[in-house]
């Protein structure tokens, strides 16, 4: 699943110099079509008789309300099950984020959960190991 992009650009200069305004005003369409995102996700996940695990880039940190609403009381998060350290996901230069996710649903078990720094985007792989219950 891959949801909107805040499309801010990875350098914290660049950030800085940008319209305050115009940031905030462009941030809240965007967080506001990443919560449209959500809710079809929601509506269809909610639907299905099948245990799932949902793995993506949600362009939004664990600490997010659209973080919450998808992982809900069915998935678990294979980096908290399973991970360590910081999580990061994405490169930024000034600040850690994890925006990669893997939530399996809460009948399997997570065995390992990793994080691979290949160099090949701006965004790191992760992996984890499942197993359903």
């Amino acid at each position: 699943m891959h949801l909107e992009s805040l499309h801010l650009n990875p350098e914290k200069s660049k950030i800085l110099h940008e319209n305050s305004k115009e940031l905030v005003k462009n941030l809240g369409k965007r967080f506001a079509l990443q919560h449209q995102q959500t809710q079809i996700f929601k509506n269809h996940y909610l639907q299905s008789p099948y245990k799932s695990i949902v793995c993506g880039d949600f362009n939004n940190t664990a600490f997010s309300n659209i973080y919450r609403e998808i992982k809900g009381d069915l998935l678990k998060d294979s980096f908290e099950e399973a991970g360590f350290g910081i999580g990061k996901t994405f490169h930024f230069k000034y600040f850690p984020f994890r925006i990669d996710f893997i939530l399996p649903h809460k009948t399997f078990s997570v065995h390992k959960h990793e994080t691979f720094n290949d160099g090949l985007s701006d965004h790191l792989p992760v992996m984890a190991v499942l197993s359903l219950n």
